[in-house]
């Protein structure tokens, strides 16, 4: 049971969303040093590169586990070919300290709302 937080910490959330089959991209401030990836390591590397980023959630239009509908605010792209459906992301801005700290963080979108959520959380009464 977790009652720190609604919300799952950054490398929980990173962790899950490669395991519900996203792919993740990194957008560091300058560019996507990361670009649709499911190498967890290298994710996080990126993410702790730098005081804040916005990680992208993404999934092929070809196999996506669930059709999202025009009010989902889901975006499609086509990257070389190959359609995309971009399901939002989360804003980061982590301790460089210490990286088990996430000082604040965000998301947009349904999906990644879902995907960071803790099932764990109990709210203290």
């Amino acid at each position: 049971m977790n009652y720190d937080a609604p919300y799952l910490g950054y490398k929980d959330a990173v962790k899950k969303a490669l395991g519900l089959g996203y792919y993740l991209s990194v957008d560091n401030g300058e560019e996507f040093s990361v670009n649709k990836s499911k190498d967890y390591d290298l994710i996080i590397e990126h993410i702790e590169s730098v005081d804040d980023s916005h990680v992208h959630f993404w999934k092929k239009a070809s196999e996506p586990k669930v059709t999202p509908c025009r009010s989902d605010n889901v975006r499609m792209f086509t990257v070389g070919g190959e359609k995309w459906y971009e399901y939002g992301y989360m804003y980061l801005v982590i301790c460089d300290v210490d990286y088990d700290e996430t000082i604040n963080d965000y998301s947009v979108g349904k999906y990644v709302e879902e995907i960071v959520a803790d099932e764990t959380y109990i709210e203290e009464m």
